[in-house]
This record gives structure tokens, sequence and C-alpha cells, in this order.
């Protein structure tokens, strides 16, 4: 038996033989792990991190804003969070809804 390529993803249980019979089960859930590392990776292109809980650090980054702009909009309710431990988590589908730009001219702080 011949090693895998260098480079390559196959390890010494993985060998791909002319022989080998592919299903259609094969193919289905090879299409679906493509699939979802696409979406992964599509999500993560567009700044959507792939996780729905951010912490302080990932937020000031995302909005570009100090400690002190997150801890005013978190006290005048502008940037929903929860307190676990001490650790702050803010949901990015929030952010989101935040920043879109219907709400912009919703927020009571914006100023024209």
């Amino acid at each position: 038996m011949k090693a895998p390529p260098a480079g390559s993803n196959l390890t010494q249980r993985d060998h791909i033989y002319t022989n080998q019979i592919v299903t259609l089960a094969d193919l289905q859930d090879l299409k679906l792990e493509l699939l979802e590392e696409i979406r992964k990776l599509l999500r993560e292109q567009q700044g959507q991190p792939g996780k729905k809980w951010l912490k302080t650090s990932e937020v000031r980054k995302l909005l570009d804003a100090s400690p002190g702009t997150l801890q005013r909009l978190r006290n005048d309710g502008t940037l929903p969070h929860k307190k676990i431990g001490g650790i702050v988590y803010y949901d990015y589908e929030q952010i989101s809804k935040m920043l879109a730009p219907d709400q912009f001219s919703q927020h009571k702080s914006y100023k024209k």
C-alpha cells in the first residue's frame, strides 16, 4: 500500500481504491458536510461569528467601541446583555438588529 500524498487529509485507513463503491448515502453525507463548511465560511467572511453569544472583547472589536461606550450602551438599554459569573455576554442577533439602518432613526440617542 502507498502512503497518502503529502498535504493530503487522508489517513492510513482512508485509502481510496479503484474498486471501492460509493453509495448514494455516502454522497449525501459528503454534500451535507460540504454545505455546512461553506455556510460556516460564509458566516465568518460576512463578519458573523460562528457562535450566538459574544464576550465583551469580541463585541468591542465588532463595533470598534471602547469599554466605556459598551458600558453606556448597556446602561441605557441599547445593547441587551446577560451577565453570568462576572462575564458579560451579548447576543449576536440583537447586535445585528441594533445596527440595522431602520433602528438608527428610532433610537432615542440618535441625532441628525
